[in-house]
């Protein structure tokens, strides 16, 4: 069973914080049958709302409003409110620490367009009641893999777990910039471009998808490298295996230039400074809530991206 229970939210978003509190009688049921014996809200999610009014909706709860940083390594099952956006900032946190290693993740859709958050806010209620029924060993889901990026960058060195993607790119002023990229100390092409997307197969649907690259399925042990806008029109996307060690070292016009991690941690770089990506040894588990089966992901690429219907699927649009 899932007896600790994280939850954030989607930052300054009412519907998030209105799906919050309609599962909290929920909550509160399974609270009391003694399934859940802890619950955590993320403190960032909850100043966004008003507290007292959280804090007397689940009077009867052993809510404990705290930052995610304090208690991602404690909890059993992670429920992200929002969209990818949400989930990605609370894969981060289970990334940064050891999280990872007990923590089911599961999105609940409450924002637009989300190849993450399996479950829509409509059907939440009754995909927690069967999850909170049910024995952990017995919860289907599915293992992502994640990226160890190593940033070496104005003499200091860090690592940094990402989900997604690791993106190099300009910043304010959107000029071309010139950088070298090696797999497993190979030389690979040296490019005039507004940068370079690195992505797991997840990440496989977020920028890497915008700037041109494939998709690749989840279950498929690789990596991408997909150019932003290269100056070479025959500079084009390359799949490598996950067991690659891929380097970007920075050259010249690089004065202003950021990797960005899952869209969100931002490291300024200059010229010289290098970013080496490996598959990391963390991975995260995301929940498949009751009734979604193998067949989502391909239903999911169909209805977020419009691709053609199936005859069952026409039939009920």
């Amino acid at each position: 069973m899932f007896r600790s229970v994280g939850i954030a939210l989607k930052q300054s978003d009412s519907k998030a914080l209105l799906v919050f509190k309609q599962l909290l009688p929920l909550l509160k049921i399974y609270h009391t049958k003694r399934v859940i014996s802890h619950l955590y809200l993320d403190w960032e999610s909850a100043k966004i709302a008003e507290v007292n009014s959280i804090k007397k909706l689940s009077k009867d709860l052993p809510l404990k409003i705290q930052s995610i940083k304090n208690w991602a390594d404690r909890v059993d099952l992670l429920l992200s409110i929002g969209g990818d956006g949400t989930l990605l900032r609370s894969a981060r946190h289970l990334l940064s620490g050891d999280g990872w290693k007990k923590a089911h993740l599961l999105g609940i859709n409450a924002g637009h367009l989300g190849f993450l958050t399996y479950l829509h806010s409509s059907s939440s209620k009754e995909a927690l009641k069967k999850l909170f029924e049910s024995s952990k060993e017995k919860v289907s889901s599915e293992s992502r893999s994640c990226l160890a990026v190593t940033i070496k960058a104005r003499g200091k060195k860090q690592m940094v777990h990402a989900m997604n993607d690791a993106v190099l790119s300009k910043g304010a002023l959107s000029r071309l910039f010139e950088f070298d990229v090696s797999i497993d100390n190979h030389f690979l092409s040296s490019y005039r471009a507004d940068g370079m997307v690195v992505s797991s197969p997840t990440g496989s649907t977020a920028y890497n998808l915008a700037a041109g690259g494939a998709i690749l399925t989840p279950s498929i042990e690789a990596l991408q490298l997909t150019p932003i806008c290269p100056q070479s029109l025959t500079n084009k996307p390359i799949v490598v295996s996950d067991a690659s060690r891929i380097v970007l070292r920075l050259g010249k016009h690089s004065s202003d230039v950021f990797v960005t991690l899952d869209g969100h941690l931002a490291i300024k770089m200059e010229t010289g400074d290098r970013v080496e990506v490996r598959k990391s040894p963390k991975r995260i588990q995301l929940v498949l809530p009751p009734g979604v089966g193998p067949s989502h992901y391909y239903q999911s690429l169909r209805q977020k991206l419009r691709w053609g219907l199936s005859a069952k699927e026409k039939e009920s649009s």
